[in-house]
């Protein structure tokens, strides 16, 4: 898991991208000669685009960040 590598620009994204597709390829024993879709490798295996799971990482990290801030989530202090 990626943490504290700052922001991902569309240009890192699109790269990681490229690379995980790559590997899943590799992987799964596909070739670019078989003509198969980016897309359609990702349903068959049922993974997730970078952009989507680095997209989840912020949101969980905002979320935790914004109940960490509540005063009301805090436990009771006795």
């Amino acid at each position: 898991m990626v943490q504290n590598a700052g922001p991902a620009t569309k240009k890192v994204e699109r790269r990681l991208g490229v690379m995980e597709m790559k590997t899943v390829r590799w992987m799964a024993g596909i070739t670019r000669e078989d003509r198969l879709r980016n897309e359609n490798i990702r349903e068959r295996f049922g993974i997730a685009t970078i952009a989507d799971k680095l997209r989840e990482i912020r949101l969980r990290w905002y979320g935790q960040k914004i109940r960490k801030a509540d005063p009301a989530n805090e436990w009771d202090k006795r």
